[in-house]
């Protein structure tokens, strides 16, 4: 469990990794917030949760 980028929320994203479909998935239970991206066998639940967290910052980041 991962602490949510968007409400703030303590523990309450889960990873779901879908190793057959090449598919990693994270949903915050509060407000709903999810991501998905491609894996493979190396990857883990935290590596979903950073690109996620990655992905955020890139989308708010100040363009110039």
């Amino acid at each position: 469990m991962f602490d949510c980028p968007f409400c703030g929320g303590k523990d309450l994203c889960g990873v779901s990794m879908d190793y057959e479909h090449s598919t990693g998935f994270i949903k915050c239970d509060a407000c709903g917030a999810k991501y998905e991206m491609q894996i493979n066998r190396l990857t883990e639940a935290i590596d979903v949760y950073s690109e996620w967290i990655d992905m955020c910052a890139t989308a708010t980041a100040p363009t110039t």
